[in-house]
């Protein structure tokens, strides 16, 4: 992922080529491991982030960085599209609300920050229901992707111990994606659509594609089966600084460092699992 490749792989880069102004956006200051330098780099996003000067301050990184309410960064960022002239924007959104180290204000809770993991997950979700509400009341037509970046380990198991990620088992790198369409003049045929395939980045781009192709808002309903026909899958593959872990017809196979192979059962976990 942190390696040039062909221009048709950068998702906004090319909704940029598409005619959409590209925005930025994030919850913190992007400082810590040149975030900001490598979303430019690696994702072609050039364009300054959006000022968070003024928004409150709900939790400190373990660098003691400042990390702002998601709510109202999103809810600011609406009230700038709104303002705005362009007839289709793509924003990119990054959130460090639930990152390990994180500590709440004024929280007891010391320097365990997995004691308010719970806390600081509902609140996530309550505020990003809020802003899907806000979305829809603003009457504009959205595509919204929420895309975890890995799981927050917060269980622990028999080899790693809560909040560990040095062996990136497949119960803390599958993470489940979702995709909503917002819009008052179209409705979804049916129930939402559930996929267990093992499925990656590539089938994101996908369906974002089809979606300009045939989109959503052109009629009065959609179905989103036809957006994941044929959709890439991907097989089972993660990768730490130390470790490698993939599967093959359903046996995880473990590489640490220059070490040869072995055979990997994740521990506590099911057999069957959903991607």
């Amino acid at each position: 992922m942190y390696l040039a490749t062909d221009d048709n792989c950068y998702l906004m880069d090319n909704l940029r080529n598409s005619g959409f102004e590209t925005n930025f956006a994030l919850n913190h200051t992007g400082r810590f491991d040149d975030f900001l330098g490598t979303v430019k780099a690696h994702g072609r996003l050039t364009v300054a982030p959006m000022t968070l000067n003024g928004l409150d301050v709900t939790q400190r990184a373990f660098d003691n960085a400042p990390v702002y309410d998601d709510l109202k960064t999103l809810n600011r960022w609406l009230e700038t599209r709104q303002n705005s002239a362009s007839s289709r924007v793509a924003l990119f959104y990054n959130t460090v609300s639930l990152h390990d180290g994180n500590q709440l204000l004024g929280a007891k809770s010391s320097s365990d920050t997995m004691k308010t993991y719970q806390k600081r997950l509902h609140t996530f979700l309550d505020e990003m229901e809020q802003f899907m509400q806000n979305l829809e009341k603003s009457g504009r037509r959205a595509v919204v992707v929420m895309v975890p970046e890995h799981g927050g380990a917060v269980r622990g198991d028999d080899r790693q111990i809560t909040g560990l990620r040095e062996i990136p088992t497949p119960a803390i790198t599958l993470v489940p994606v979702g995709i909503k369409v917002i819009g008052s003049n179209t409705r979804r045929e049916g129930d939402t659509l559930l996929l267990d395939q093992a499925t990656s980045y590539l089938a994101i781009s996908h369906i974002v594609a089809r979606m300009l192709e045939d989109s959503p808002f052109t009629r009065d309903t959609f179905s989103p089966s036809a957006y994941v026909a044929d959709l890439p899958t991907t097989q089972f593959v993660a990768q730490s600084q130390s470790a490698t872990v993939i599967e093959e017809n359903g046996q995880l196979h473990l590489k640490h460092g220059s070490q040869g192979w072995e055979d990997y059962t994740e521990p506590n976990i099911s057999a069957t699992r959903s991607y």
